[in-house]
């Protein structure tokens, strides 16, 4: 009764029916047999048992009551702290550094992959800034969900964000990508408060011989980017370790 006084719908009333009856067995069942212990008789536990239960169906109406209010407040603090755990510019190039020294001197694996937002600007003027900063966090969750703990996702600048795959060839770099992006698209289609559906762009480049240093082999997944841009956007495109970034 108290949680429909509070207005809440039919579903999250029975919540706390549910709720209310699951505490009161459980309750009475244990008070019971600790009152038998204590006292030799099970009507002190059932006193106890009914007060503890009342208690308990406030409470939990009182948390089902704030239910949306908590779950919006626990996913942007979520959102928030996998923002803070994206690499800056700095130290996303240190560690594309330290896969490239590791490359040179044991030939092991590594890729880059370049990617941001198709039509992010727009997104901006057209809906605000609040609009564009949830995109950028809802991107890093998608990036912390797809990669592996070994893999490192940075923020480069606006909407621009790189990742380091080590031990990672161009043909499964370019695999992580595609999933990436089509895991994008989806979660872009299925946001009705966008104006249309919002989609990434992603360019591959695994680390080669004739990458003089951690610029060069940046400036040629960036190439990479460029090309998934000019040919229609939404699409990954990748670079051979052979090709030389102008």
């Amino acid at each position: 009764l108290y949680a429909l006084s509070l207005d809440i719908p039919l579903g999250y009333a029975g919540v706390v029916s549910l709720g209310h009856a699951a505490f009161f067995g459980v309750g009475a069942y244990t008070a019971g047999l600790f009152s038998k212990f204590v006292w030799g008789a099970p009507l002190p536990g059932l006193l106890v048992a009914a007060i503890l239960s009342g208690a308990s169906g406030f409470v939990v109406s009182l948390i089902v009551a704030r239910f949306r209010h908590f779950t919006l407040i626990m996913l942007t603090l979520g959102i928030g702290l996998l923002m803070q755990e994206i690499a800056n510019r700095a130290h996303w190039l240190d560690t594309a550094a330290r896969e490239m020294h590791r490359y040179l001197r044991n030939q092991r694996p590594a890729a880059l992959i370049l990617l941001d937002i198709d039509g992010f600007k727009q997104v901006n003027d057209n809906r605000g800034h609040a609009a564009g900063d949830a995109l950028l966090q809802q991107l890093a969750a998608v990036l912390h969900e797809s990669l592996r703990s070994v893999d490192t996702p940075g923020r480069l600048g606006g909407d621009e964000f790189g990742i380091v795959l080590p031990e990672t060839d161009l043909e499964h770099a370019r695999e992580v990508a595609e999933r990436i992006r089509q895991y994008v698209e989806r979660l872009g289609r299925a946001d009705d408060a966008l104006a249309r559906p919002y989609t990434l762009s992603l360019g591959v480049a695994q680390v080669g011989p004739r990458h003089a240093n951690v610029d060069a082999w940046v400036r040629q997944a960036d190439v990479a980017l460029y090309l998934a841009k000019a040919q229609g956007r939404n699409r990954v495109c990748t670079s051979s370790p052979e090709a030389v970034a102008p």
